[in-house]
């Protein structure tokens, strides 16, 4: 989680004064936060898929277990939150650097009864600790979002480059 937070909280820190950056600036930041929300997503939305796994028993759970982390497959019928994410290697491996630090290697089928409660509530708080940096995080793109769509709206008059759209 360490890489994948210090990013998001890079995106987020910087966009607490935008003044200094240009729209080209802007844009590059803009996209790097959304690759990162992407990356969010896709921990989070494994995480859950953990827990369903667990809901679902373990022989739905384990071919569940067995799609899971695997962007661009078609959708498993008893999935329930998939979305289709194109990530590269890189951006998988941050995801699962970051699932396996705060919710640990363990697939749902792998954990005995006896520490099921545990893992659960290991899962439940992964998973709330990547929503809270994924509202951060969006927060933070609106800011930026708001500061680009400023300087293309002041730039049309001043012809600082192409406006955005026909």
């Amino acid at each position: 989680m360490a890489l994948l937070q210090e990013a998001v909280l890079e995106v987020i820190d910087r966009a607490q004064d935008l003044a200094d950056l240009g729209r080209d600036e802007l844009a590059q930041l803009r996209s790097r936060g959304l690759r990162l929300e992407n990356i969010l997503s896709f921990a989070r939305r494994e995480v859950q898929t953990r827990l369903d796994a667990v809901e679902l028993g373990e022989l739905r759970g384990a071919e569940l277990t067995r799609r899971l982390a695997v962007p661009n497959q078609p959708v498993p019928p008893i999935a329930r939150r998939y979305v289709d994410l194109s990530l590269s290697e890189e951006d998988v491996a941050l995801a699962t650097e970051a699932v396996t630090e705060l919710a640990g290697p363990l697939g749902a089928t792998e954990v005995s009864p006896a520490e099921r409660s545990a893992w659960l509530e290991r899962q439940r708080a992964a998973e709330q600790t990547l929503s809270d940096l994924r509202r951060r995080l969006h927060a933070a793109l609106d800011v930026v979002s708001d500061a680009l769509i400023e300087r293309v709206v002041g730039a049309q008059g001043q012809r600082e480059g192409p406006p955005f759209g026909p």
